[in-house]
């Protein structure tokens, strides 16, 4: 049945399904959280022990946003500031901006192959206010080199490594689709999102992160791979009902080749990280766990359980608070499925899953309960029915840059005098991975 429509999650702490309990809390955290891009840029270098960069007093708008006040940036920041519709990276053409985060860019590309075969694809480049700094560019190489040992139908695939004219990029498979946070959004007016349908992306997830904390490096030896930034943000769901999670920029793993600067401050999205993340403490796979649980929170009731109206109230809630039982919210949750969540969301993580295909099973037990099975084509006929729309719109979207690219080059192949037209487009709204969702 569907779920219940709840009131969409309000930033007030009064909203906050969370209520006391008498546990302990980590060691209070120190934050500068990256990932989100919730510190500004001058704030991340104070962070990270180095002075703010000069500026020139004003505001620049660029294609990957306003960019100010503008930096006296290094060569690297100045090459990616150049980027817009028509640049060309290595075999890539840029088409259009589709996301922005606190790091990097996401933009739409076309892959030009021999023969006229041509492929969309999608790149990430770092911003410039982090392009010149050794720190960011570390973890940027280290999200490419480890993602991309990841072989798994529910993570994002990466593609290829390149860098041209000081510019370092990442490229990534295309979805066709949107984040979680944004499908949960759209199906309030559908009654929310049926809880066989959160059953199948549910288990999707915990498939993509097993594999992804299964991974191992040629030796055969663990990597001990966390995801760290598990959110609405970095789950998509496409159009054919296949879950990617996405972004491990900021993930931790034996396999990483730099420690930095950045290593010391907390990543993610603060109301979906792990009580051990906050107090600082060493993290393993179950940290993931419970950033899924509080997504599947969301997904089932509309609210988040432990946001507050302030940062460190959320972070109070996180370490000393439990969660509202869902099924308080929403009495058409699964009491089975109630309990895998709240166990998710344990402050011990000894009492959460051990591992993700643990807490797949017990997520797919549920699913047997109710009938007849839920499938992929199921999956993707909802997210159609939600998200048709934002789909259809952002399709024409992409057609269209691809037409200006095209005129563009057309333009200038002519030998002719005048200058050529401007392919710089406005930023669009952020696409996949841009929304942090509930």
């Amino acid at each position: 049945a569907p779920l219940q429509a709840l009131p969409a999650p309000g930033p007030a702490s009064s909203t906050s399904p969370a209520s006391p309990a008498a546990l302990k809390a980590p060691p209070a955290p120190v934050f500068a959280p990256l990932g989100g891009g919730a510190a500004a840029p001058a704030a991340q270098e104070l962070a990270l022990g180095g002075e703010p960069a000069p500026t020139s007093g004003r505001t620049l708008h660029t294609p990957t946003g306003a960019q100010g006040p503008t930096k006296l940036w290094g060569r690297a920041a100045s090459a990616v500031d150049r980027l817009g519709p028509g640049s060309t990276l290595g075999r890539y053409e840029i088409l259009m901006p589709v996301a922005k985060g606190g790091m990097a860019a996401v933009w739409a590309a076309r892959l030009q192959g021999t023969r006229g075969f041509r492929k969309i694809v999608a790149i990430k480049t770092m911003l410039p206010d982090v392009s010149d700094d050794p720190d960011f560019e570390s973890m940027f190489l280290d999200e490419a080199r480890v993602a991309a040992r990841i072989r798994h139908p529910n993570v994002v695939e990466i593609l290829d490594l390149g860098e041209e004219d000081d510019v370092l990029y990442i490229v990534m498979e295309w979805v066709d689709g949107e984040t979680a946070g944004t499908l949960q959004k759209a199906a309030k007016r559908l009654g929310g999102i049926p809880q066989r349908i959160v059953l199948r992306i549910a288990s999707q997830i915990c498939a993509g992160l097993h594999n992804a904390h299964e991974l191992r490096d040629d030796s055969g030896a663990l990597l001990d791979l966390v995801h760290r930034d598990i959110s609405p943000a970095n789950v998509l769901i496409s159009t054919a009902g296949f879950v990617k999670i996405v972004d491990f920029g900021v993930a931790k793993s034996k396999g990483r080749l730099h420690v930095t600067r950045a290593g010391g401050i907390i990543k993610g999205k603060t109301p979906y990280l792990s009580p051990e993340q906050l107090g600082g403490l060493p993290i393993d796979r179950r940290s993931d766990i419970f950033s899924l649980g509080a997504l599947l929170y969301v997904l089932t009731t509309g609210l988040h359980p432990f946001r507050a109206e302030t940062e460190l109230s959320t972070v109070e809630n996180i370490t000393i608070k439990n969660p509202l039982p869902p099924r308080e919210l929403n009495g058409a949750i699964h009491p089975e499925l109630e309990r895998i969540i709240l166990k998710a969301l344990e402050k011990d993580r000894e009492n959460r899953f051990s591992t993700c295909a643990e807490m797949q099973r017990a997520i797919d037990q549920v699913a047997s309960t109710l009938g007849e099975p839920t499938t992929d084509e199921d999956v993707a006929a909802f997210v159609r029915q939600a998200i048709g729309e934002i789909q259809s719109k952002r399709a024409q979207e992409l057609r269209d840059a691809i037409a200006a690219v095209d005129a563009g080059a057309a333009l200038n192949s002519e030998p002719r005098s005048g200058a050529s037209p401007d392919l710089h487009a406005a930023p669009l709204d952020p696409g996949p991975g841009a929304r942090e969702g509930a």
